[in-house]
């Protein structure tokens, strides 16, 4: 359970300075190294508040071929944002291009160790306790696969179950493999997939491709434990992500199908669950969209947060998105935005009603942007950016790094359509705002328009799509000075 203290929620109002974050200093990188391609932290369940971060060094460029690493420290103290240097560790493969740390996950409370991803080798590994060279590891056996699979691209662990997934399995229809957790002993060990799940759609592609996984707040119908994984499938013409459940014992482990939530294109490049919510990324509209578990069982829509205009289309949240509880009904969620002025946008949400803090104060690099955060003790955050200095660089520090203003957020137009829910299968209720009358008009992925109306005023405006096809559909909101637009997702 996270205690949170008052400090860590004031310190987000607090202008910071640059020492209110550290760059993370190792020794020895070679050229093309990428390091702060992945981010990944854990604090201690002992409540002693000591800390660890571990930072991928994927290499494997075509320019600077090798094997990649993960580059570990630790030591930060409640309060503190001093990280020291702890160690490199290097590939097991040792082949060049393998992208060792491509993909990391670390949680001490719930899988007791870290998950590394090398998917440029189609490998991954679970690292018991020390991330180190001669720490107990384990190789998870992702041959099964296939050639191509990309095994590896996205690690996700969970009391039980280590999870890894293979966007580009099946001629890139996607396939994730779960893997037990217990019982190797001294590695190098290697273990066989207790489970591959697969895409219940076959226009869902890049199944895989993200991963998360949480405890929901209930137990669902027919007594499903508390266990939440989602899988991102963000290729197509929409983008997916599936929602599993997990039953049985830590031995026999089996993850289930209970949900499919369908968004535009791109929807799924990355996700962060935490309890009852759910943060899904689309960067092809540049918007996050959040989704509530209630009832147990049912994800619906409740918020769609959209980038600030400074951040460039694709690439709002398309290099991760973090989800953290900040205290009573409040949250956060932070997006990547790589090159936008001042690096990950955080929007501050409480009782469903977002407040944005538009930016990070201070932009240390101009890709600064790849971004992960973590809680059991404290409130954490990382950042990355793979191609500062021709070797990469990552910066961390406490909930100071939470932004400040500074520039002015979007301006809150009086002109807004949105629909619900999100998606829709039989109706759909188009929410309207307008401080005069407004033409609406709502069109196929091909651009032929298939309703069209009016409105002025606040009004909810209920269409019968049980004759649409499947699919994402563009809803456009014009008055004679403004533009509002909103999407419809059809899904069966």
């Amino acid at each position: 359970m996270v205690t949170w203290r008052p400090l860590l929620l004031l310190a987000a109002l607090i202008s910071i300075s640059a020492s209110a974050q550290q760059a993370l200093q190792a020794p020895g990188l070679v050229p093309g190294a990428q390091f702060g391609a992945a981010l990944a932290g854990s604090a201690s369940c002992t409540g002693s508040g000591v800390e660890s971060v571990a930072v991928g060094a994927p290499h494997g460029t075509p320019d600077a071929p090798g094997p990649g690493a993960v580059v570990r420290f630790n030591g930060a103290a409640l309060g503190s944002t001093e990280w020291t240097y702890l160690r490199t560790v290097a590939s097991p493969t040792g082949l060049d291009g393998d992208r060792f740390g491509a993909s990391l996950d670390v949680n001490f409370c719930e899988f007791t160790g870290w998950l590394v991803g090398a998917p440029g080798a189609g490998q991954a590994f679970h690292y018991r306790g020390s991330l180190s060279g001669s720490g107990e590891r384990t190789r998870l056996d992702g041959a099964s696969a296939g050639t191509g699979s990309e095994f590896g691209h996205s690690v996700s662990g969970t009391g039980g179950s280590l999870v890894v997934g293979a966007p580009g399995a099946a001629a890139g229809a996607g396939r994730v493999l779960t893997f037990p957790e217990y019982g190797t002993g001294p590695g190098p060990a290697v273990v066989a997939p207790q489970q591959t799940l697969t895409p219940s759609h076959t226009a869902d592609r890049r199944f895989g491709a993200s991963l998360d996984a949480s405890d929901g707040d209930t137990v669902l119908p027919g007594g499903f434990n508390r266990r939440r994984l989602y899988v991102g499938a963000p290729d197509g013409v929409a983008g997916a992500v599936y929602v599993f459940v997990m039953t049985g014992q830590p031995s026999t482990v089996t993850w289930t199908e209970v949900a499919r939530i369908v968004g535009p294109p791109g929807f799924g490049t990355a996700l962060s669950s935490n309890g009852r919510l759910l943060a899904v990324s689309s960067p092809q509209t540049n918007e996050v969209y959040v989704y509530e578990e209630s009832p147990a069982g049912t994800w619906t829509n409740s918020q769609i947060l959209a980038a600030p205009p400074s951040v460039p289309t694709g690439q709002f949240g398309a290099d991760g998105v973090a989800l953290l509880p900040a205290g009573g009904a409040a949250y956060h969620i932070i997006a990547s935005a790589p090159s936008a002025p001042h690096g990950p946008v955080a929007f501050l949400s409480s009782d469903m009603s977002p407040q944005t803090l538009p930016f990070y104060a201070a932009s240390p690099s101009p890709n600064y942007g790849m971004v992960a955060s973590w809680s059991v003790n404290t409130f954490r955050f990382a950042v990355g950016d793979p191609a500062a200095g021709g070797t990469g660089a990552a910066w961390t520090g406490d909930a100071s790094l939470l932004p400040v203003a500074s520039e002015p957020p979007p301006s809150q137009t009086a002109l807004a359509v949105r629909a619900v829910p999100l998606p829709a299968n039989q109706t759909v209720t188009l929410r309207v705002t307008t401080a005069e009358p407004a033409r609406l008009l709502v069109a196929d992925a091909l651009g032929r328009t298939v309703w069209q109306g009016a409105a002025a005023g606040s009004a909810d405006l209920v269409l019968d799509t049980s004759h649409w096809a499947t699919g994402v559909y563009l809803v456009r909101m014009d008055t004679d000075h403004e533009r509002a637009t909103g999407r419809i997702v059809i899904a069966r």
